[in-house]
């Protein structure tokens, strides 16, 4: 619904980020999805699904074939996740929609099925149920398995979980300004770390003060003066300059960058000269980081507030 004259928020009338964080389109009334537009006063879909003649036993409007607990479904083309070697029989995730030379689309072939991998000793009893998740994790006997993590079949199959830079190599891609490229995203934010140290002389290591600088996709800049950091370093200074993706499957909006960049964080990496590193956002999920290091390698956590937020 548009609810227009009322629930803006203060000091930005021009704000259009409603249902599910989703941009409204004012001409038509519809929330934008990327490759759907969602009429969400009525619940339904706008526009059919780009390959929705292939999925003739569903509707040409479906959603994740009409299972959104079982299927991710972020482009509207085929739902495909796991995929199994045709040689190996090890199985992998990855994101996307592309067909794999030597690989068998598990979930495709599974048809709506959940997928499991059951694993038997000689005598035929079963040791070990592997359930293969729709958000690219493995339930190993109850245990979660995930970011990239692989677990090992009593036959030796190797399973593996989906990997955290999947949102930079196998990405939708599509979004505007994205040059319409199904295999690359564009960073979601750029950050600028400095650290400060104060040699341990007891373990070599460096306690200090660390800083950042961040940009997003939006020119939304978030200055966090407010942090520390825990490691080893070449000297008592320190810096990085990377390009991170967050871990999800579409392109974050303005709001879930918001979200993920502000308050509370942590950062694991390093490297020298180039490297790579993880970031935590509590409750928000992981970016993958990826860019310049002086010789370096630790942790650090950071805290942004609303006050240093800018251009929001």
């Amino acid at each position: 619904m548009k609810h227009e004259g009322y629930n803006v928020l203060a000091g930005n009338p021009v704000y259009k980020y409603g249902y599910n964080g989703k941009e409204l389109q004012t001409e038509s009334g519809m929330h934008e999805y990327g490759a759907r537009f969602y009429m969400s006063d009525i619940g339904r879909w706008g526009v059919v699904d780009p390959l929705g003649e292939k999925g003739h036993n569903f509707s040409h409007y479906n959603y994740a074939i009409n299972n959104p607990v079982r299927f991710i479904d972020p482009d509207g083309k085929d739902v495909k996740d796991w995929y199994e070697n045709k040689l190996t029989k090890n199985i992998e995730w990855h994101d996307g929609s592309a067909e794999r030379k030597g690989e068998i689309n598990l979930t495709q072939k599974a048809e709506g099925k959940s997928i499991a991998v059951i694993e038997k000793d000689s005598s035929g009893n079963i040791t070990n149920t592997n359930m293969l998740n729709s958000d690219g994790s493995i339930t190993r006997n109850g245990e979660t398995v995930t970011n990239g993590y692989s677990v090992k079949t009593v036959t030796g199959r190797t399973i593996t979980s989906r990997q955290p830079w999947e949102a930079v190599l196998n990405a939708d891609g599509g979004e505007p300004g994205q040059g319409g490229n199904p295999g690359f995203r564009f960073p979601d934010y750029y950050t600028a770390n400095i650290s400060v140290a104060i040699p341990n002389p007891l373990t070599g290591s460096f306690v200090g003060w660390n800083g950042t600088l961040t940009v997003d996709r939006n020119f939304t800049i978030y200055a966090s003066p407010f942090g520390g950091s825990l490691g080893k370093s070449s000297g008592l200074f320190s810096g990085s300059l990377t390009a991170n993706w967050i871990n999800q499957l579409k392109t974050p909006t303005g709001s879930q960058l918001n979200t993920f960049l502000s308050g509370n964080g942590f950062s694991i990496g390093g490297g020298n000269i180039v490297g790579g590193g993880l970031s935590y956002s509590p409750g928000n999920g992981t970016a993958t980081t990826l860019g310049f290091y002086t010789p370096q390698f630790g942790g650090s956590y950071n805290w942004t507030p609303d006050e240093l937020i800018f251009n929001k």
